[in-house]
C-alpha cells in the first residue's frame, strides 16, 4: 500500500514489518509515544511486510522496489534483525543508482554472523570461542565452560550451556546453515561473496559457536545503546539485560536506564569505550547514520566485554524509551527516523 501524498511533497516513512513487529504493533506500542512522528496515521506511511513464506529474493525485491520509487526521499525504519537484513541488503542493491543511508549491508552481516563478529570486529575478541563445524563429532573444549550458540540463529534459539572436561555431541552435526532462513537466497550470497572478509563465513557447514561461559551469579549483561550520526559516535543509553535464571539463555526484561552501570562509573567507562571502539571498526567499513547496541558482559573487577552487536537502524523498538526519555524529545524511535 503506498502512502498519500507525492514523492516531492516531503519524506516519506516507510516501515518494514514481519509476523512479529506487525503494523498493528507499531500504531498501537510505537508511534502514538513518538514525539516527533505520532501525527502519522497508517495511512500516511509505506508498509512493506516480510512474507515468511516467500524467497529471501522474492522479499528483497518488493523492498527494493518501493526504495527505487521513493528514492532520496525514503525514510526506512527497520526495527529488528530480520528488516534491517533486508534493508541493508536493498540498500546495498541500490548502491550508485539512489543514496540511502542507515544500513551497511557488510556491517550488518559481520555483526550478525556470530563467528564474523569474534574474528573480524575489533574489540570482540576479549571472549574465548571456537568455531562448530557440521562434520564435527563434539563441541571444542575451551578448557573452560563454554555456551554454545548456532552461527545463524536469532535470539536464543538452539543455545545450551557446556562443560569443560565432558565430550558434548554436537546438536548440529551433519547439518548446513540456512542463509536468511531460506533456502533460496542467491542475492544475498552474491553480495556477501563480493567482500573478501565475508567469503570464509559462506560455508554453510560453520553451524555454531562455543564461547566462554560467563557465571550469571559473577556477571551482569547490560546494554550499551549509541548511535553513528555523519560518522560520529554518540552514546544514548545504558540498560540492563535480566535473564532468567534458571535458563541462562531466556532474556526475561530489561530494565532502563541501567541499574548496574551507573554513569560516571568505570564500569560505564568501560563500556563505551568498547562501544566507541566498536563502532569506529565499523564506520571504516561504511557504516552511518543509525543505531547500534553492544550487548556485554561486565565482570567484578569492572572490565566490560562484548557478547553480541545488533547493528540495526533501531536498537530496540520499545516504547518504554519514549516514556522515559520523551518529554525532551529523546525517543529512539523518533531518533532513528531522524538519521535516515
Amino acid at each position: 500500500m503506498m502512502a498519500k501524498g507525492s514523492r516531492s511533497s516531503r519524506k516519506q516513512v516507510i516501515i518494514v514489518t514481519t509476523d512479529h513487529w506487525t503494523r498493528t504493533w507499531f500504531m498501537k506500542c510505537l508511534l502514538p509515544y513518538s514525539t516527533r512522528y505520532n501525527h502519522l496515521v497508517e495511512e500516511d506511511i509505506v508498509w512493506v511486510n516480510i512474507d515468511g513464506k516467500k524467497s529471501f529474493d522474492e522479499n528483497l525485491k518488493a523492498l527494493v522496489d518501493v526504495l527505487r520509487f521513493w528514492g532520496e526521499d525514503a525514510q526506512c525504519h527497520a526495527c529488528s534483525d530480520p528488516p534491517m537484513l533486508y534493508y541493508s541488503a536493498a540498500v546495498e542493491v541500490l548502491k550508485g543508482e539512489v543514496d540511502l543511508t542507515g544500513a551497511s549491508f557488510l556491517c550488518n552481516f559481520l555483526a550478525s554472523n556470530k563467528l564474523a563478529a569474534r574474528r573480524n570486529i575489533k574489540g570482540f575478541d576479549g571472549v574465548k570461542s571456537e568455531v562448530v563445524k557440521s562434520e564435527d563429532e563434539i563441541i571444542p573444549d575451551l578448557s573452560v565452560d563454554g555456551f554454545f550458540k548456532p552461527i545463524a540463529g536469532c535470539g536464543s534459539k538452539g543455545v545450551m550451556k557446556t562443560k569443560t572436561g565432558q565430550k558434548i555431541e554436537n546438536p548440529l552435526k551433519g547439518t548446513k546453515v540456512d542463509m536468511a532462513g531460506a533456502t533460496d537466497a542467491p542475492k544475498l550470497l552474491e553480495m556477501a561473496g563480493k567482500y573478501e572478509e565475508l567469503r570464509p563465513y559462506l560455508d554453510n557447514k560453520l553451524v555454531g559457536i562455543v564461547e566462554e561461559y560467563m557465571n550469571p551469579d559473577e556477571i551482569q549483561v547490560v546494554a550499551f545503546d549509541g548511535f553513528v550520526f555523519d560518522k560520529e559516535v554518540y552514546h544514548f543509553m545504558v540498560l540492563d539485560n535480566v535473564y532468567n535464571k534458571d535458563k541462562p539463555e531466556v532474556l526475561d526484561y530489561c530494565i532502563l536506564p541501567s541499574s548496574v552501570v551507573k554513569e560516571g562509573s568505570r564500569e560505564a567507562s568501560n563500556g563505551w569505550k568498547l562501544f566507541d571502539t566498536i563502532a569506529n571498526d565499523l564506520i571504516s567499513r561504511g557504516l552511518d547514520n543509525q543505531f547500534l547496541c553492544l550487548e556485554a558482559f561486565v565482570l567484578p573487577d569492572g572490565r566490560v566485554e562484548a557478547l553480541e552487536l545488533n547493528c540495526r537502524t533501531d536498537c530496540n523498538p520499545n516504547a518504554a524509551y519514549s516514556l522515559a526519555f520523551g518529554p525532551d524529545g529523546n525517543d529512539v524511535f523518533s531518533a532513528a527516523l531522524d538519521l535516515v
